[in-house]
């Protein structure tokens, strides 16, 4: 008696659109992928085959045998790491542990079913073997850079559907249960290790914490968090900064739009000090200045003026705040960085236009990020050279990475940028739908996004990090939640 309908056509939509799709150009990358990929369910049928013999014998898993499990994926793992090619080293962990959390996730559905050794011994083998056809799909999307193929997922179901099937009815007076929990931890698992892999591929996040509207319908162009978690979006389009809570309560907003104290003309970016202070990049050419209010939205001061002299500016999209109270302005028209003290005073710039080391290609109204590191690095999203620069506090060039396209660690039209307690950078790739994560020297860890909810964005350009690591994305018409590794 088959138990039909066990891998339904959303599950094989699921995978399609959570699997890996590869990356153009980059052979090298993919056959590393490929021989990861194979590493990591070797392992899985490895320790999957321990449990079968415990489950025969009636006796606890042999450490043993899973230690060996786990020599013979670290030796394939390094194999695969020393032939070259790939986008990303030390990642075996990550993926290793995404191994380790499938074995622990079918043990614990076939721990809930009370029934016979032989029963539970087949299921193991169904979600075995389904997570090893799941993943040639995968080797075969990477090998051709293609993407998955849903018939490809389709056929790698249909036997194990059989095999669960076949388990359920020799089960003395099983239900569906067990076996649904073991076809969703193969299928939350084969999209987990698409994302320790992620350099290779780009991915849907994990789906947010939250995810909320503004209160006003717009143009959410900056996002910045205070000490206590709280959120300032700034509205693009209805020239206004919009402050919740870290769980996207609504509590105030400020602005309208004109040239007075604390009103703007569409303002673009925004960051907040250690004392709570937020500034504002208010970047039309009506007023070409940074205003800064306190944490509730009381104007305290603003400067600038059009024009390209010392601490003028045409068009200032990007500003960020260092620990010491600096403020950076990214001074999109004269293509430079202008450093101030905290209450407005010129202290340095640097930059000029061009495609060379430290100069910058700024198109107006682009919302250049810019952000700190906790050492005084300064980040700036080099838009129009697609590609991230870095520097330190007083405007030495240290290093820059990226290029044109939707490969690993490539850019369209990025705008926002955030650094973490960890010194990640996470950038919006906003033509790309995608975030993508660095370490400080610019080595890709992981992309994820695409368009659509939830693990997708539609024109995602705001982003920032609060003291807990969490990392808050705005798009054109939601502002998301995600944990510290989205």
């Amino acid at each position: 008696m088959r138990n039909c309908g066990l891998f339904p056509l959303a599950f094989v939509a699921f995978l399609a659109a959570a699997t890996p799709s590869a990356l153009a150009n980059v052979s090298g990358a993919q056959r590393c992928s490929v021989a990861k990929l194979k590493a990591a369910v070797k392992k899985a049928a490895g320790q999957g085959a321990c449990q079968e013999k415990a489950i025969k014998n009636a006796v606890t898993v042999d450490s043993g045998c899973l230690a060996a499990a786990g020599t013979r994926f670290s030796l394939a793992f390094q194999e695969a790491e020393a032939h070259g090619g790939c986008l990303t080293t030390g990642d075996a962990g990550n993926v290793e542990n995404q191994v380790d959390a499938l074995g622990v996730d079918l043990v614990n559905a076939l721990g809930s079913t009370g029934t016979t050794a032989k029963c539970n011994v087949d299921k193991m083998k169904a979600a075995l073997k389904l997570t090893a056809g799941l993943v040639r799909c995968d080797e075969k999307a990477i090998d051709h850079s293609v993407p998955v193929d849903r018939t490809c997922l389709g056929r790698a179901a249909d036997h194990p559907e059989n095999l669960f099937g076949k388990a359920e009815f020799e089960c003395p007076g099983a239900g569906s249960g067990p076996t649904n929990d073991m076809v969703t931890a193969v299928g939350a698992f084969v999209p987990h290790l698409g994302r320790a892999l992620a350099p290779t591929s780009t991915l849907p996040c994990e789906p947010p914490l939250l995810r909320w509207a503004p209160v006003q319908s717009g143009d959410i162009g900056g996002l910045a968090a205070d000490a206590s978690g709280n959120v300032f979006a700034v509205n693009h389009g209805f020239s206004a900064v919009q402050k919740y809570d870290n769980d996207g309560n609504f509590l105030t907003i400020w602005g309208s739009n004109g040239s007075g104290p604390g009103q703007f003309s569409n303002p673009t970016l925004d960051a907040v000090d250690a004392s709570g202070n937020v500034f504002v990049a208010d970047g039309d050419a009506l007023n070409d200045r940074i205003e800064k209010f306190d944490n509730s939205g009381t104007f305290l001061t603003a400067w600038g003026s059009m024009g390209s002299g010392t601490g003028q500016f045409d068009h200032p999209e990007g500003v960020a705040v260092d620990a010491g109270g600096h403020v950076f302005v990214v001074d999109t028209g004269n293509s430079r960085i202008e450093k101030f003290d905290n209450g407005g005073m010129f202290l340095t710039a640097w930059g000029s236009a061009g495609g060379g080391p430290g100069q910058f290609n700024f198109p107006l109204s682009s919302r250049e990020g810019i952000a700190v590191d906790v050492n005084g690095n300064v980040y700036v999203v080099d838009t129009g050279n697609s590609r991230i620069q870095k520097f330190d506090n007083g405007g030495t060039f240290l290093t820059m990475w990226g290029s044109a396209g939707s490969g690993g660690g490539q850019f369209d039209s990025p705008t926002g940028l955030a650094v973490d307690a960890n010194g990640s950078v996470i950038v919006t790739d906003t033509g790309n739908d995608r975030i993508e994560r660095f370490d400080g020297s610019g080595t890709l860890l992981t992309t994820c996004g695409g368009t659509g909810f939830p693990g997708g964005f539609d024109v995602p350009r705001g982003i920032t990090v609060d003291a807990n690591g969490n990392i808050f994305v705005a798009d054109i018409f939601h502002i998301a939640k995600f944990d510290d590794n989205p």
